[in-house]
């Protein structure tokens, strides 16, 4: 019987020894870096202004605005902003859920829920996904997503007020040029005077 305990003792004892020795080990290996999918910094109730040759050209203010390291994009929830020319006139104000935004190549991703007030060309347009290119002026819907202009004329003042509103999709607009299109079929309404409906 006591052979059998010290036996089983040292059995026991390498079973224990090779556990610790292979569980236990300790690795001395580099940790991966997790920097560029985790933010660098989060701002709640962010303001975001833009200047340039010393005129305010922009402003963003957000519920969350996140930037990663490495990375010169800034992305955002909540998000309302105002656009203006490079006198300072004010050429719109506009809102959506979520941003995204290339610093560098000024390109502007919008999602969600957006709604654009563009006081210069006075028009409103609302959509739900739209890529806005800077330095081309150029402003795009996303394949498949519909996009609606609303557009008033006349002050109501004595002048013949009207209003009318093109929705479709494959929405396009040139910034430079004061254009837009509609490469797919839309359907629109015309509104004069007391806003009754024509076709």
């Amino acid at each position: 019987m006591k052979r059998f305990l010290y036996i089983l003792g040292a059995f026991l004892g390498m079973v224990i020894f090779t556990f610790f020795s292979v569980s236990c080990e300790l690795s001395y290996m580099v940790i991966p870096d997790t920097s560029g999918t985790t933010p660098e910094f989060l701002l709640s109730g962010a303001k975001i202004t833009r200047f340039k040759n010393k005129v305010l050209t922009a402003e963003l203010a957000a519920e969350m605005i996140e930037q990663y390291k490495g990375n010169t994009g800034v992305y955002g929830s909540q998000v309302s902003f105002t656009v203006y020319e490079d006198d300072g006139t004010e050429i719109g104000k506009g809102r959506c859920g979520l941003f995204s935004a290339d610093i560098d190549n000024e390109v502007y991703l919008l999602f969600d829920g957006i709604v654009f007030e563009n006081s210069r060309d006075k028009f409103e347009l609302n959509a739900q996904a739209m890529k806005w290119a800077a330095k081309q002026g150029l402003l795009a819907s996303e394949q498949g997503t519909e996009v609606t202009i609303v557009k008033n004329r006349g002050s109501g003042d004595g002048d013949s007020q009207s209003r009318f509103s093109l929705s479709g999709s494959e929405f396009s607009a040139n910034g430079h040029r004061h254009t837009f299109e509609f490469n797919a079929p839309v359907s629109g309404v015309f509104e004069t005077g007391d806003y009754g409906d024509e076709n």
